[in-house]
């Protein structure tokens, strides 16, 4: 049986170190954006899950940033500060009504982790985006892509 290491991620969700029982990691603040960095969960102060350690095996694969914390389920600074942001930019799209845009919001949470409903919402933001007519589609578009569970499916529909 394995157990996580502690990571360090700066606020606006940047990794220092997936691993700083192993690995220096001693940096108050983030070298990419100058944010303060945290190992703990702000609101339960649980360690931020980094790298699973199985004795004797060796992961070579992308580590993760996780976007809610294992212990009380809420979300991190950087998952909270993206989803306030994408919230933020519907609201800059005239050409949705607001039930429009109240539905495209509520589909974020669901197209940042895996659940059940993903796929359900990632075909509803899909038809809704598609409806965007305004320069900051491609600019919404690509925030979603770098934050997007299952972005495929999203961009497949989006054109």
């Amino acid at each position: 049986m394995g157990y996580y290491k502690t990571a360090k991620i700066c606020l606006n969700g940047h990794l220092i170190s997936n691993n700083i029982e192993n690995h220096s990691a001693d940096y108050p603040f983030c070298t990419s954006c100058g944010s303060k960095t945290i190992t703990i969960c702000q609101n339960c102060q649980a360690p931020i899950h980094g790298y699973y350690h199985i004795e004797g095996v060796v992961f070579f694969g992308e580590p993760t940033v996780p976007a809610f914390c294992h212990n009380c389920g809420e979300p991190y600074p950087w998952t909270k500060t993206f989803l306030e942001t994408a919230e933020d930019m519907v609201d800059m799209f005239d050409e949705l009504t607001p039930e429009q845009k109240l539905q495209l919001k509520e589909t974020f949470p669901d197209l940042i982790v895996e659940t059940p409903k993903s796929k359900l919402a990632a075909l509803q933001a899909s038809k809704l985006i598609n409806g965007f007519n305004s320069a900051g589609k491609d600019i919404f578009i690509s925030m979603l892509k770098e934050k997007v569970i299952d972005s495929l499916f999203l961009l497949m529909h989006l054109n």
